[in-house]
Parts: C-alpha cells; structure tokens; sequence
C-alpha cells in the first residue's frame, strides 16, 4: 500500500509541476519534488537506536521501515528536488550526510498552535485529574506511538523507584505494542499507577492538566509534544535530543537528563 500511494503521488505531483506548480514533499511521502521536507532521517535514527544490533536488524524485516530507507535515498539524490527543508539544526546535519549532491538545505523550525496548546483554568485541570483518580497525586505525561523508540521502558522505570504520590499517564500506543508495556508495569510493581490512555483527539488537556511531561527518547530531530507541552505550561524533562537545547531551560521551564 506504501509503495502504491509513494508512486501515485509521485505522478500525481508530476502533473501539477508541468502545470508551473512548485511541488512539496512534507516528510518524504512520495518519490520526491521540488521541494522536500524532512521531520527525520531514518538511516541516523536507526544509527542512535540503543538497542543491541539484532534488536535493531529485526527492523529490516519489517518492509516498511525498509521501503522508507530507500525512499528517503532516492527521492534527496535521484528527485528533481532543489530544497531540503529540516525541522532543526540537527536534523539539518543528517540531511546534509544524506544529501550526496549537496543541494540546497535550510532549517524551518517547528511552531505550535497557541490557539489549541495553552494553560487550561484550574477547574478544568482538576476535573480531568478527577476523572482520572489523580487529584492528589504528581501526574507525569507521556504522549507518543512509538514506545520503544521514545524508551517509554526508562519512564516506567523511573516510577518504580518514586513514591506511590507519583503516577504515569500515557497517551498513544498501537495494538502490537502495548501489551508488552502493560507486562512491564506489572513487573515493575506500578500497574496501578500506570493509566494507558490510548489515541485522543485533545492531547492539550492532558498536558495542561499534567505536573510535567517526559520525553526520553534515543531520536528525535525535534519533538513537537515538547513545545506543546511548554506551551500548555507544562514543564518537561527529556533527554539531549531534538529541541531539547533550543527551548529547555535548566530548573525554568524543565531538565535535560541522560538516557541511562
């Protein structure tokens, strides 16, 4: 299914630029256009990846995460693309590692919409904690799918070794991994502090209505729940990556930690 939508939008942008348009490829969707944004490079996060080397081959099974390795090669270097577009500094330099005929490359910094992410009254905080049996407890929030890579494993760790006053919310997963999560937090002896949330439509009102957020991750290039986050104002504490240089200030607005 990947390869048929990456061929038809291939085609389907193809057609627009004969027309004059000026073609945008937003995190690698297709084969390639004028103009190419990348969020990541795959190559670099599976480079980062801190699992052992069999852990992190396994992935090559799975075509996708293959297919998406080639598709990223093909559409910088083989594409009519002119621009590369990155979402940070860093993730600038690992387009440069990918960029062979070192075209043009720019950053573009992620935004938030204030609108949407923002401090919620106090009622509304304590009404969802309410809901949630945490009125009196430390809420730290966790927001992503992909468990593994954003080590949500050191976040359920990390619980273990604190008071009962202190309890996990966490928000995505898909069904192949969960299970494995949920084992863990009983081995750890924090299943009844752990909350599984699942997908929603308003993270916001978690992350305003949170103690702080955590992100952990071995990769990021930049971490929108980050800024969403600060901007819902939430505290954060995360680890070296993406943005964490940019918008964290040390005991101001959250912590840079290690991973291990």
């Amino acid at each position: 299914i990947m390869l048929f939508f990456s061929i038809w939008g291939f085609f389907i942008l193809k057609r627009y630029e004969k027309l004059g348009y000026i073609s945008i490829d937003h995190n690698i969707e297709s084969f390639g256009a004028d103009i190419l944004v990348l969020h990541n490079v795959y190559t670099c996060q599976f480079k980062q990846d801190s699992r052992s080397k069999l852990k992190k081959a396994k992935q090559f099974l799975n075509p996708i995460f293959s297919f998406r390795i080639f598709r990223e090669w093909i559409s910088v270097n083989l594409g009519r693309c002119s621009t590369l577009i990155s979402v940070s500094e860093d993730a600038l330099k690992e387009a440069r590692l990918l960029n062979k005929k070192n075209k043009r490359s720019i950053v573009v910094e992620n935004g938030v919409d204030d609108e949407r992410f923002k401090p919620l009254p106090l009622h509304e905080k304590e009404n969802i904690r309410s809901q949630l049996n945490a009125k009196d407890k430390f809420v730290i929030l966790f927001v992503g799918h992909e468990f593994v890579r954003k080590r949500l494993d050191l976040s359920i760790s990390a619980l273990s070794e604190l008071s009962e006053d202190y309890e996990l919310w966490v928000i995505g997963g898909r069904f192949d991994n969960v299970s494995f999560f949920k084992s863990l937090c009983k081995e750890k002896n924090v299943e009844n502090r752990v909350k599984f949330i699942g997908s929603t439509n308003e993270p916001e009102k978690y992350m305003s209505a949170a103690d702080c957020f955590i992100l952990v991750s071995d990769y990021e290039t930049w971490g929108m729940v980050v800024i969403e986050s600060l901007a819902s104002g939430t505290p954060v504490i995360m680890t070296d990556i993406g943005c964490a240089q940019a918008v964290i200030k040390d005991s101001k607005n959250g912590y840079i930690v290690e991973s291990n």
